[in-house]
């Protein structure tokens, strides 16, 4: 057993899903503890406040000695208990890409079970191989997995601001990149921002 920073409470739910630390192909780091989705970290993140706002969006977070407790680790990596699963399949094939970890996270979360990010271990994550070369097919399908995750947890309402609030996301980011395309390595980011902002709300008609 550990003890999680931050908790004070002995009596931790059980763990049934946990991470570990990523770092790309050059060493460096990548951040791989998530936040299960909110508006209200939608909206930080859509003026560029979650780095302040929320300690797994910080480097430091990810050298620490004990397990932390988070919403959903990234799916390159991720260990999952086998007595929580039951008859449950492992990951949702509703979506196509992307979404799969949080969907898997939240169910174990109704059922009791904590979800954690683990400093001692550590991989390597080739990021983006695959996706990259059909960056901005891959990148739609990030926007309808979002719906779907949404449409499929909240009422309607609560998913129509949750999408909302995505939406915002995306047009903060076109907007960053309007300048930084001046650089032609950003220009590619601009197009992906600009197509999904557009289509988004046709995703929150139709799926």
């Amino acid at each position: 057993s550990y003890s999680v920073t931050g908790v004070q409470t002995c009596a931790l739910p059980i763990s049934g899903l946990a991470g570990c630390r990523l770092l790309n192909s050059d060493g460096t780091l990548q951040k791989s503890a998530k936040r299960l989705p909110t508006v209200a970290g939608n909206l930080a993140q859509a003026f560029f406040l979650d780095r302040l706002l929320f300690p797994e969006d910080r480097s430091s977070f990810y050298y620490g000695q004990e397990p932390r407790r988070i919403g959903y680790p990234n799916g390159a990596f991720m260990m999952v208990r086998r007595s929580a699963l039951g008859e449950m399949p492992l990951l949702n094939d509703d979506y196509f890409m992307y979404a799969e970890e949080k969907d898997l996270a939240l169910k174990l979360k109704h059922m009791g079970y904590s979800t954690y990010f683990v400093p001692g271990g550590e991989i390597i994550h080739h990021g983006g191989k695959s996706t990259d070369q059909m960056a901005l097919a891959m990148f739609l399908e990030l926007q309808k997995s979002q719906v779907k995750y949404y449409k499929k947890y909240h009422n309607p309402l609560k998913a129509f601001m949750l999408n909302a609030s995505w939406w915002l996301v995306l047009l903060s980011n076109f907007i960053l990149n309007i300048p930084l395309s001046l650089v032609g390595r950003y220009r590619s980011r601009l197009s992906l921002f600009k197509t999904a902002m557009i289509k988004y709300p046709q995703y929150m008609r139709t799926l």
